[in-house]
């Protein structure tokens, strides 16, 4: 396969970014490949500007915005308590301690809001029905619609109908038990 960039030579490296949905991908030659920063096989961990030892340095650094950092950001202001400043947090990709989540607030909320497309955490709701209570709430009520049909059925004499109630009920009352 030829390299999307250059059309000349062949390419050995494949990118593909997914961005809110959006899949782009990208097949470069090694040239092209160095030119967009993405280096070789075993260069800074692959060439995703992973960095060191940091597994994920330069690449949250990028999603907290170490390229993109606002101007109007005062870069001396640093966390009180471990004296890390938000460029330091962009760098490294994680906080220093759990104050700088307090003292770089609105730096860290325009970086999540980026990222994940919420600052809230709104977790999951539950499906209704799911949990023990409610099925076994559910359990009971089609156990007291069954006896009432039995009763209804014997009352009718329709003994053989009775009879394939009695076992539902049966059955029932024994998955509600355990």
């Amino acid at each position: 396969m030829k390299c999307t960039n250059c059309g000349n030579n062949n390419a050995t490296t494949h990118i593909k970014q997914n961005i809110n949905g959006q899949v782009s991908e990208a097949y470069l030659c090694p040239e092209c490949a160095e030119k967009a920063g993405v280096g070789g096989m075993f260069s800074d961990f692959g060439g995703f500007g992973f960095g060191g030892f940091s597994p994920f340095g330069s690449l949250l650094g990028t999603l907290f915005g170490d390229a993109h950092t606002p101007r109007s950001l005062n870069p001396a202001r640093r966390c009180q308590t471990c004296g890390c400043t938000f460029s330091d947090i962009a760098k490294n990709g994680k906080a220093g301690c759990p104050d700088c989540y307090d003292t770089f607030e609105n730096e860290l909320n325009a970086s999540i809001q980026r990222i994940h497309g919420i600052t809230s955490h709104t977790g999951k709701q539950p499906k209704r029905g799911t949990s023990t209570e409610e099925k076994k709430d559910d359990k009971t009520a089609q156990l007291v619609l069954l006896k009432k049909q039995m009763s209804e059925a014997v009352e009718k004499q329709e003994y053989e109908q009775a009879a394939v109630l009695r076992d539902k009920i049966k059955e029932l009352e024994a998955s509600i038990n355990g």
